[in-house]
């Protein structure tokens, strides 16, 4: 009985001092949060979410710890707290669409695509709009170089655009004119054809000439003076070549981009209807 009087005299204690630490430790960090002292505040914060058991407290504490992360630009911690929120914490649905759509706004201007799918999913199950959802799903996709995708979220009847025919017409026009930078640059490997895959018919014609000329004129010094004369011009020429290959690839990127900027304002602005 005395042993077991000692242990609750002592669990009693640690607990007192538990709530006098959380309580000190809250303070600390209004004071810290007052003189916008984000280091310390976020630290301090830390500390108060795993020492209180107040599940509000908690949510509150989380919630000051992402908007700080958010100032901060630490986007890993912040995608921590979202997940934290989600995983540990009651649910707070509009908090938790909230979080999410400021992260997803992050990863998407970074071009960081399957981190802002997920962040849409984490908004969609935390009731976003579906019709956001598509929308947002038809941007990502579309800047991601991905049409077929955008034309089959055209296809739903919940995609709501003033014209869904000639947006699909336009996109299947931006498939026929995608050209792959890994295929032209494998099919520069003969010289001028990656250039003229990627619509560069004058540098394929000129890729075509030069490289003849290197090699036709090399072969002409190994042959009527010595063969080790044909080696500076073989090495000049081979910088040449590899120039090509690198240029195809190039060419077909700038050429995406061109073609796909030329549409972007009837896509997202011209055929959306008015929310």
């Amino acid at each position: 009985m005395k042993k077991l009087f000692i242990l609750l005299s002592i669990t009693s204690l640690l607990y007192n001092l538990k709530s006098q630490s959380t309580a000190s430790l809250d303070s600390l960090s209004k004071v810290y949060l007052m003189r916008k002292d984000t280091i310390s505040s976020i630290r301090i914060l830390k500390k108060l979410q795993f020492y209180t058991n107040d599940v509000d407290k908690k949510k509150e504490v989380n919630n000051v710890l992402f908007n700080l992360y958010m100032q901060k630009a630490l986007i890993k911690d912040a995608k921590f707290c979202l997940d934290y929120h989600q995983d540990y914490l009651s649910s707070d649905s509009s908090s938790i669409q909230r979080q999410s759509m400021q992260l997803f706004a992050i990863f998407y201007t970074r071009q960081y695509w399957n981190y802002a799918e997920n962040m849409l999913e984490v908004a969609e199950r935390n009731g976003l709009n579906p019709q956001d959802v598509l929308f947002l799903k038809f941007a990502i996709s579309f800047e991601n170089f991905d049409y077929k995708e955008c034309i089959r979220i055209l296809a739903y009847d919940s995609f709501e655009l003033k014209s869904k025919s000639q947006c699909t017409l336009i996109l299947k026009k931006l498939s026929r004119r995608k050209r792959n930078p890994k295929l032209a640059a494998r099919l520069s490997i003969i010289p001028g054809m990656g250039q003229f895959y990627s619509g560069d018919v004058k540098n394929g014609i000129n890729a075509i000439l030069l490289n003849g000329g290197f090699v036709y004129s090399a072969y002409w010094l190994s042959v009527h003076t010595h063969p080790i004369a044909a080696v500076p011009l073989l090495l000049f020429g081979t910088r040449y070549y590899k120039g090509g290959i690198l240029n195809s690839s190039k060419y077909s990127i700038r050429r995406n981009a061109k073609n796909r900027e030329r549409f972007r304002k009837a896509l997202f602005s011209e055929f959306m209807t008015e929310q």
